[in-house]
């Protein structure tokens, strides 16, 4: 077991064995070398198993990363990736990685306190009541409550998840806010027989009850796996949402791909007529809701059984969308349809911009439809439709077409079309685009026929490929595959698989669910130079029938980012607990093709489902740049049966593996070595500071280089210490680029090494070189002192004055209390001057404390501010100021002069004993995304809970001041892990485009005693999380893993940046997406075409040239490059960015190369790079992922571009009193420029910004020569030196003066010399300059209050003075008022009033009637008529006078007169008459009733003493006219005395008469009921009975006032019997039966009964009856009525019989739920036969003895469905059976009707109501009228508004739907004050 060198020597310092002034020693380890002999085959299995058992364990936290949460009992569970927080409270979940972006708490409710006893893996909860146990497993957390004596108990929830219990109640799912499931509590148990109860009292409580006490309940919490980020559904049952799901493209053109769902079967107004939903992308996924939706409203049509992405088929850069219609029918019936819809700006366009019939009946043109890609045309879209039922010659041999795209959309008639050459063949079942299989620059179509047969072998399947090409897609297959099996369905689904295996040539996928009896494979065939081949490449099968594996089967786009495609294969059947509950499956490409095992699968966990019934990929919802999928679950219910669902789960990088991808031995040191041989890909150094040369422990450095398969296994270079304990390579780093040649640098400290100084140490600068580094050191620094340790740390430092080359930074902690360096790169003397030491760096920093340690750890901090130069950190973790070795960090800012030595920011007050913060320092790269480089700070020995815990601290980058309060504090709350002993950027792991950080802590401990640790924090806009997204654990105790972490840069090319971690002794490398990508971004000269390193100059000003490999997912395919090019400190898109295109499609595979110009010369930028997608592409979205130089993390600047030719202003702020100073300014367009002034008065300066105060006044030239090392330029300006500025101005005038008249100005002046004055007057005039006159006039014309101002100027400048100014007004003359009148009532009268002077008048009118108005011209309407004189007041400010003017209002005439009445009347009653005018004021009626009386108003009554009619007369009359209206009155006199009566008994047939009386009344009418159903009219009538009985006949006799009702009693007998006769149909086969007939030939209601001569008997007129031998019998029958009896009998013979055979059965259906179904049986021969029944829902009818019993039966069946109805023919000879199937449907929905119980007050609840009057199985949605919904035939809802609402409801079952509303009245509450009652 070895003993890490660091931790040791920590110890012997805390054992005062060891002074050293900084204690921790980060990064290194100084074991001695392990060899491979000792470390066993399967160590990492054994690591790896250890680790697995040890995680899951229950440990004491003493700071949570819960808000609100401090000390607490906490778990993580790496299968589930849970977190568990156990609390007196209960448990706390959150997502194990990432930020907690949901949580659930649970605990029992009023279970008392507990006592909480942790051990392993287990938890318990000791209480007397309700003990609890958890246990953390990799199945989930096992949960389990000893209830005792109670029979329920409650959970109590919080935190931010919704539960859902499951409709079987055996578990409860938990919901995010979007609806999205992400945990599971379910596998309920309490024994044997014990009942599990699960119900939701509310909201925040489950309840579980159980029939018994004393059980122990359990159960289990785990996580959904593979949680959707996405999930939509129909809300309505049996919709089927998700039967079809698609990309659609970018159809808005935003940048993101949009999505398409089809629900074929939606009710949206007319029967399964279909919708499609659209949702479109955004930065945060998909949207919520459909941004648009669509129907056909044609009953099963079907509409959106199948969506598409038509690419972009009139070229205008918006994808289409096309959608299928397989049962539109118009004029043929199931003919089917497509219909395509354009995309634009603002989204898919609302009607449809093509459609095409295939007017075929039963074709199901549209059942499949697709993109046909550029299969034509480089600029259009085609699309493809299949139509497999289409008969051209042959049944269902299917057919599919191609229409071409042009400018204005598609072709009106097919361009193409192929037919299958078999009958079933159902070709065109599926279509795909191809892609460009040949790669002739054309895409192919690819057409599946489910059901071709292979000779011998049915419905095996065939898969075609027809070809495109400038003359259009070939009329024969280029290309087929054939199924291998017979039912094996190939062709059943297929689509293009893109590139899986990344050689250029697109591959296709074609699915075969019925393979193995429904298990179903799906197979890829490979694109090659030769061609598509038709062996299969890839495949995959079903493991169990009925899965349906390859159902359907998509390209799933790029979804890992590693430019291969990957492909999706569903299966709706497959079964995992939950039948049918399907599962979609993703195969990811790489160089070798597809993956054999699924990389990713997801099923729903609920029965018929269907999951994977439609797959398909998204494109990039997001903007991410990772492929997104899409799934369709068209079983799904929640809670409506079948509703169906769709699911996107959204793609990204690859995780880090656990396993590392290159690994080394003796690696104490490691770090990034840039790119030492300018390849293009970087390297690592590797340090071993113990290594054995010619000295012992003099050190070895290995190099090895990266390339595109990754790491080189071999040092390509190793270099050797050169003195003995000189502990070379104790630090490793890269140096950068210091001498700009385009190879990155390596440096190397010996902190150890001892010249003339023992232990001074020494840094070693090694050159970079094409074949990797020169053989010498060309530069070296020492310490030259005793124990300085120079070198003990070394970092680049970025660029930190600007001038293009990198430069070196040196710590040495032992050096005067230590001391940080820098020497600058520079291309003549490479770095500083000669070899260095520390009187010649160019930069120091010191502390200001003894023993501080300064230089401990240094780090270059990238460019913090944002400047444009390179920022350093350096960390002192040795500094005590209040705490011994409390530790400090210091950051130091670049510039372009010289660094300053004073840190720009610094922590030094952590205030803890021995943190050592600054142990570990480095730049975090720019976590999130600001343009800003942020940085770390670690605290090896930091105490926050746990001793020695450690922690990394995070502070993010600014502009402006850089907080000292941390952003970030990282924890791993474990004891003694000193998590934060090294820390580091990891660069973009992930390709998000946020650097991302790595954390060690070498002696974490989880079972494994300082196994160590390393983890990742992944950036975001928002920063680093508080958990770790990837962590990896040391193999052993002891082992310490996490000793060494780093960026390793790129060493294979791929875009993603890799991390080192390391023990100290084995250093291994993890590739960033695992190391599969092949993209290779790069930075070039642009000229030459050189590499340029990072950091690097540009050999051109201006410019720069960027590659990027031009690999796509697709194959063949025509691209675009895309950049963005912006100046350091903004972010990209921000000001100064520089973006394009280039401008031409270019053939995928080649590598795209863009020279970038009109960059600003001498300026910092960083970039990026993606490819574009034609807007048709397959893929489904508009581009790749953003690729940027993933560098070390730290290195914000990619490149700096050259200077250009020098330009230089100058200005100053003169000009200047004499005596005091001038300040100029010169402005160049470069940044690293340097000044020099001439003053033109024979002195000198220097800077970009200087003063100089001249001698004499005067004017002087002042020129500035800038520089800039690669050429000068030279600016002048002038500078004017004076005298006395202008002093006490003031400004005075002779107002106030009348408007015309002249007003004077004066000015004066306390001091100054040479002024001229500008005048301005307030009032619109011109500036008026009057040079050195001091005193103006100025005329106003308009009154009023001005503010004149007067400036004054002289050579110092200007000052200004106000005055006030009054001007007044002319006075009023010659007033007189006017008026339009005489006016009607009721209309406006006008006024005028004028005068014939004055200015400003405002006017004042008194009406006359007490009303007054304003305005020389104002209208007036008086309220009654007469003559009134209204009064004018003119005034203005001088003065005011006063007019009259008489006015005369009149009547407005009467007119319209109208006169109505409520007659009839009953005589004796009031009569109530009405007079209305439509026009007239003041008028006055006057009535004549028509009997000689009168009467007067406009509702008047009168009671008439005589019934009659009569005619009243009404007078309307005023002051101006009088109309006359006539009405006619009717007065009638009630009924009364009502009698009825008839002349029965009567017998039947007979008329019986009728007659009714009245005492009296006027106009009697009678309508009678006579008790049979049957009606007449009249006072007297006759009526005849058809049937013997008792009736009650009822007369109403009815007038126009009155009306009654009488009643008699009538009484029919029966006609007496006579003339029986009887007769029967023998001679009869035995076992057949035999008829007999009886008839009367008189009498009515005769009852016949008989004895058949055997015993037996029966009734009826005609019965059947089967004797039981042969022979001769006598029947006899009797005839009864109620009047007498009579008795026949007939002779009966009855011979042999003949056997049953031929059976056959039938119905009636379909048959109404609800109605009897009837059904029947015929034999073709037989005798005496009996029917038995067995209809198929559990009933039967067992026949009774006689002959043809059960021939016809009925039955009524209990639900809705299809039923096998078996029926058995039976005689003595034998049996047969025979089957029908009998169809039952839903009643029809009729009778709807609605009803509420409004009016309702306000704030209470309206109950609403829905009935039909037939129906069966309704569901009832209510639209409430006020945005709100609901649901169910009763529905209670509060209105929260007055108001009155219509309520629609809508009634839907299979069968139709129909709609009903009802109004709702809502009112205010009105508040009811009763008086108080005083109490005695």
């Amino acid at each position: 077991m070895e003993m890490r060198f660091g931790k040791l020597l920590r110890l012997l310092v805390l054992a005062g064995l060891l002074a050293l002034p900084w204690a921790s020693v980060p990064g290194v380890t100084m074991a001695g070398p392990a060899s491979a002999e000792d470390i066993p085959d399967d160590w990492w299995a054994q690591v790896q198993e250890d680790i697995r058992q040890s995680e899951y364990h229950i440990t004491w936290q003493e700071h949570s990363a819960l808000p609100g949460l401090d000390a607490a009992y906490q778990a993580p569970n790496r299968a589930q990736n849970l977190r568990f927080y156990f609390t007196g409270d209960g448990i706390r979940v959150i997502p194990r990685t990432g930020d907690a972006a949901w949580e659930l708490g649970m605990s029992v409710r009023d279970a008392g306190p507990a006592e909480l006893v942790a051990q392993a893996r287990r938890i318990a909860y000791q209480r007397a009541a309700f003990a609890e146990t958890f246990a953390n497993t990799e199945a989930g957390l096992q949960h389990a409550v000893a209830l005792g004596d109670a029979t329920a108990f409650d959970l109590v929830l919080n935190g931010n998840l919704t539960p859902h219990i499951a409709a079987d109640g055996a578990s409860v799912e938990f919901l995010t806010a979007a609806g999205v499931p992400v945990l599971r509590y379910g596998d309920f148990s309490a024994g044997q027989n014990v009942s599990v109860q699960l119900s939701q009292p509310d909201a925040t409580h489950l309840r579980f009850t159980f029939h018994v006490s004393g059980i122990t309940f359990h159960a289990l919490l785990t996580a959904l796996p593979n949680t959707a980020d996405w999930n939509v559904e129909s809300d309505q049952a049996d919709a089927q949402l998700g039967f079809s799901v698609a990309g659609a493209g970018d159809v808005n053109g935003d940048g993101f791909s949009d999505v398409l769902v089809g629900a074929p079967t939606y009710d949206g107004g007319a029967d399964n007529e279909g919708r499609v939903y659209a949702y479109y992308g955004a930065a945060g996924g998909l949207s919520t809701g459909a941004a648009w939706t669509q129907e056909i409203d044609l009953a099963g049509a079907q509409f959106g059984a199948a969506v598409a992405s038509a690419g972009d088929v009139n070229n205008d850069g918006y994808a289409d969308v096309i959608i299928g219609a397989p049962n539109y029918a118009n004029g043929q019936a199931q003919e089917g349809a497509a219909f395509v819809y354009h995309g634009s700006a603002s989204g898919l366009s609302a009607t449809a911009n093509w459609q095409y019939e295939s007017d075929k009946a039963g074709a199901h043109f549209g059942a499949a439809v697709s993109n046909a890609g550029y299969a034509h045309s480089s600029d259009y879209t085609g699309v493809l439709i299949g139509a497999p039922e289409f008969n051209e010659t042959l049944a269902n041999q299917g057919k599919a077409f191609v229409f071409y795209g042009n400018t204005s959309g598609l072709n009106f008639a097919p361009d193409w079309s192929n037919a299958g050459d078999q009958t079933s063949a159902r070709f065109g079942a599926s279509v795909s685009c191809a892609g460009d299989v040949d790669s002739d620059g054309y895409q192919d179509i690819l057409i599946g026929a489910p059901g071709y047969d292979d000779n011998t072998t049915p419905d095996a399947g065939a898969a075609f490929i027809y070809h495109g090409s400038a003359g259009g897609i070939g009329a024969v297959p280029g290309w087929q595959v054939l199924g291998n099996s017979a039912n094996a369905k190939l062709g059943a689904s297929v689509s293009l698989a893109g590139d899986v295996n990344g050689n250029g040539y697109g591959d296709v996928i074609v699915g075969a669910p019925g393979t193995n009896s429904n298990a179903g494979a799906a197979y890829v065939y490979l694109g090659a130079s030769a061609g598509l081949t038709t062996t299969v490449g890839w495949s995959i099968t079903g493991a169990i029938s009925n899965t349906q594996l390859g159902a359907d089967v998509a390209l799933a786009g790029d979804v890992d980012g590693d430019g291969y495609a990957d492909v999706l294969v569903g299966a709706p059947g497959f079964t995992d607990g939950e039948t049918g509950e399907g599962e979609a499956q993703l195969y990811s490409g790489s160089a070798s093709g597809l993956s054999a095992a699924a990389t990713w699968t997801h099923s729903p966990n609920q029965a018929g489902a269907q999951f994977g019934a439609a797959v398909a990929g998204a494109g990039d919802v997001n903007g991410d740049g990772f492929g997104d999928v899409l799934i369709g679950a068209p079983g799904y219910s929640h809670p409506e049966t079948n509703e169906g669902g769709a699911f996107a789960f959204y793609g990204g990088v690859k995780a880090l593996s656990q396993t590392p991808n290159w690994t080394i031995l003796s690696a104490r040191a490691m770090n990034t070595a840039g790119d030492v041989n300018g390849d293009g890909y970087s390297d690592v150094i590797v340090g071993d500071p113990l290594y054995d040369t010619a000295f012992a422990d003099a050190g070895r450095i290995f190099i090895y280089l990266g390339s595109a398969n990754g790491l080189a296994t071999t040092a390509i270079t190793t270099r050797d210490g050169e003195s003995i304990y000189a502990r070379f390579g104790y630090a490793v780093s890269t140096a950068g680029d210091v001498d700009g040649d385009g190879d990155d640098e390596i440096l190397v400290g010996a902190p150890y090494h001892t010249n003339e100084e023992g232990e001074e140490g020494r840094a070693y600068v090694y050159f970079g070189h094409p074949n990797g580094l020169e053989e010498h050191p060309r530069w070296y620094a020492e310490g030259n002192q005793d124990s300085a340790w120079m070198g003990r740390s070394v970092a680049c430092a970025g660029d930190v004055n600007g001038d293009g080359y990198s430069d070196v930074l040196v710590g040495a902690p032992g050096y005067n209390d230590g001391r940080a360096f820098i020497w600058l790169g520079n291309v003549q003397v490479r770095i500083g001057t000669g070899a260095g030491d520390p009187s010649n760096a160019n930069w120091t920093a010191q502390p200001d404390l003894a023993g501080a340690s300064l230089g401990g750890a240094v780090a270059g901090a990238g460019d913090v501010n944002g400047d444009g130069y390179s920022d350093v950190l350096v960390g002192a973790p040795g500094y005590s100021d209040g705490q011994v070795a409390e530790g400090a960090a210091f950051l130091y800012l670049g510039s372009s002069g010289a660094m300053s030595t004073a840190p720009v920011w610094q922590q030094v007050e952590i205030n803890q004993v021995n943190a050592f913060y600054g142990n570990a320092v480095s730049s975090a790269g720019d976590v999130n995304g600001d343009g800003f480089s942020d940085f770390l700070v670690g605290a090896e020995w930091f105490n926050n809970g746990q001793t020695q815990e450690g922690a990394v601290f995070v502070y993010h980058g600014s502009a402006t001041t850089i907080n000292t309060t941390p952003e970030r504090i990282l924890e791993m709350n474990d004891p003694s892990a000193h998590f934060g002993t090294a820390a580091s950027t990891a660069g973009d792991l992930n390709g998000d485009g946020y650097a991302d950080v790595v954390v060690g802590a070498p002696d974490y401990s989880e079972e494994l005693v300082d196994c160590g640790a390393a983890f990742v924090y992944y950036g975001s806009s928002a920063g680093l999380g508080a958990t770790p997204d990837w962590s990896v654990r040391g193999p052993d105790s002891n082992y310490g893993l996490g000793q060494v972490v780093g960026a390793a840069g790129d060493v294979n090319g791929d875009g993603l940046n890799d991390l080192i971690v390391g023990n100290g002794n084995r250093a291994n490398v993890y590739y960033g997406n695992n190391g599969s990508m092949s993209l290779r971004p790069r930075q070039l000269q642009p000229t030459g075409a050189a590499y340029l390193t990072p950091l690097g100059r540009t050999n051109a000003p201006g410019s720069v040239l960027l590659n990027l490999n031009g690999q796509t997912p697709l194959g063949h395919e025509r691209l675009k490059l895309e950049w963005q090019v912006t100046p350091l400190g903004q972010p990209f898109g921000g000001p100064g960015t520089t973006s394009g295109a280039s401008d031409a499609w270019t053939a995928s595979g080649a590598t795209f190369a863009q020279t970038i110009t009109g960059l600003a010369s001498s300026t910092a930028y960083h970039w990026r790079v993606r490819l574009r997608y034609r807007a048709g592409n397959p893929l489904n979205r508009p581009t790749s992922r953003w690729i940027h130089m993933p560098w070390s993390g730290w290195l914000e600047t990619d490149f700096q571009t050259a200077p250009g030719a020098l330009s230089v202003s100058a200005t100053n702020d003169s000009p200047t009193a004499l005596g005091s100073a001038t300040t100029l300014t010169a402005t160049a367009n470069a940044t690293y420029v340097t000044y020099a002034w001439d003053f033109g008065d024979s002195a000198t300066g220097s800077g970009k910004v200087v003063t100089h105060t001249y001698a004499a006044a005067g004017t002087y030239t002042a020129t500035v020569t800038a520089g800039n090392g690669v050429s000068t330029a030279v600016a002048s300006t002038y500078v004017f030196v004076g005298d006395e500025p202008i002093a006490g101005l003031a400004l005075a005038n002779d107002s106030p003066t009348a408007a015309g008249q002249a007003t004077h100005f004066t000015a004066t002046v306390t001091a100054g010399g040479g002024i001229t004055y500008t005048w301005d007057f307030d009032d619109g005039s011109p500036l008026f300059v009057s040079d050195a006159d001091n005193t103006v006039e100025h005329v106003y014309t308009t009154p009023g209050n001005y503010v004149a101002t007067v400036t004054a100027r002289n050579l110092f400048g200007a000052v200004s003075a106000t005055s006030p100014v009054t001007i007044t007004d002319a006075p009023v003359t010659g007033l007189s008022a006017a008026n339009d009148s005489p006016t009607t009532l009721g209309q406006p009268t006008a006024f005028t009033a004028t005068i014939t002077g004055g200015g400003n008048v405002s006017y004042a009118w008194a009406f006359g009637d007490g009303t007054s108005g304003s305005g020389a011209n104002a209208t007036h309407t008086y309220g009654a008529v007469g003559t009134y004189t209204a009064i004018v007041t003119a005034s203005n400010g001088v003065n005011s006078l006063t007019a009259t003017t008489p006015v005369a209002i009149t009547d407005v005439p009467a007119t319209g007169l109208s006169a109505t009445n409520d007659s009839p009347t009953a005589l004796g009653q009031p009569t109530a008459f009405a007079a209305t005018v439509t026009g007239g004021s003041n008028v006055s009626y006057a009535w004549d009733f028509g009997d000689s009386q009168t009467g007067s108003g406009a509702n008047p009554t009168h009671t008439y003493a005589a019934g009659g009619v009569y005619l009243a007369t009404v007078t309307a009359s005023n002051g101006t006219n009088a109309l006359q209206a006539t009405t006619c009155v009717t007065v009638e006199t009630p009924i009364s005395g009502l009698q009825a009566a008839n002349d029965s008994p009567v017998p039947v047939g007979q008329p019986v008469d009728f007659a009714a009386t009245v005492a009296g009344g006027d106009n009697v009418a009678y309508t009678w009921s006579f008790g049979d159903g049957a009606t007449g009219s009249g006072a007297n009538l006759s009526h005849a009975y058809v049937e013997q009985g008792f009736y009650t006949a009822i007369v109403t006799a009815t007038n126009q006032v009155s009306q009654l009702s009488a009643s008699t009693r009538v009484t029919i007998t029966e006609v007496p019997l006579a003339g029986l006769a009887a007769v029967n149909d023998s001679p009869t086969p035995l076992d057949d039966a035999t008829t007999f007939t009886a008839t009367v030939a008189a009498g009515s209601g005769a009852v016949y009964t008989w004895a058949f001569g055997d015993g037996a008997t029966g009734s009826g007129a005609v019965v059947q009856h089967v004797y039981p031998a042969v022979g001769d019998y006598t029947a006899t029958v009797t005839a009864t009525n109620s009047v007498n009896s009579l008795t026949v009998s007939t002779q009966v013979t009855i011979t042999g019989g003949t056997p049953v055979s031929g059976v056959l059965a039938f119905n009636d259906g379909p048959t109404v739920l609800g109605s009897a179904t009837t059904l029947s049986a015929t034999v073709e021969s037989g005798s005496g036969v009996t029917y038995t029944w067995a209809f198929g829902d559990g009933a039967s009818f067992i026949p009774q003895t006689w002959p043809d019993s059960g021939k016809v039966v009925t039955h009524t069946y209990p639900a809705v469905g299809t039923y096998t109805a078996t029926v058995t023919a039976t005689n003595r000879a034998g049996q047969t059976s025979a089957t029908t199937a009998v169809l039952v449907v839903d009643a029809p929905i009729a009778g709807l009707a609605a009803h509420n119980d409004s009016p309702t007050g306000l704030g209470a609840a309206t109950t609403l109501s829905a009935a039909v009057t037939a129906g069966s199985n309704i569901s009832f949605a209510w639209d409430l009228g006020d945005g709100q919904s609901a649901s169910g035939a009763t529905v209670t809802h509060t209105y929260l508004d007055v108001g009155v609402y219509t309520a629609t409801v809508t009634a839907t079952n299979s069968i139709n739907f129909a709609t009903a509303t009802t109004t709702v009245t809502i009112v205010p509450v009105q508040h009811i004050f009763l008086p108080l009652v005083m109490r005695q």
